[in-house]
């Protein structure tokens, strides 16, 4: 599920089978990549991959927790 944004190009979005992330998804991943790394971001360094690799785990360990949260509540 999720919105018609889903299928946006993303950094996230690996194959044309995987869903990216919408506009809203890619608000909260800045946010939280702004609060865990405050600095100017250099998008041309390994340090910016290796954290934004960092943040989206996060990100998605988060929804998949809230999916398997509410997925268990219909049960």
């Amino acid at each position: 599920s999720g919105d018609i944004g889903d299928n946006i190009i993303s950094v996230a979005k690996l194959t044309k089978e995987t869903k990216g992330i919408g506009a809203v998804g890619a608000e909260t991943v800045f946010s939280m990549f702004k609060q865990k790394y405050p600095k100017d971001i250099d998008f041309d360094s390994d340090e910016f991959i290796d954290n934004l690799c960092d943040i989206l785990s996060i990100y998605k360990k988060n929804k998949d927790d809230e999916y398997q949260y509410h997925h268990l509540r219909r049960i």
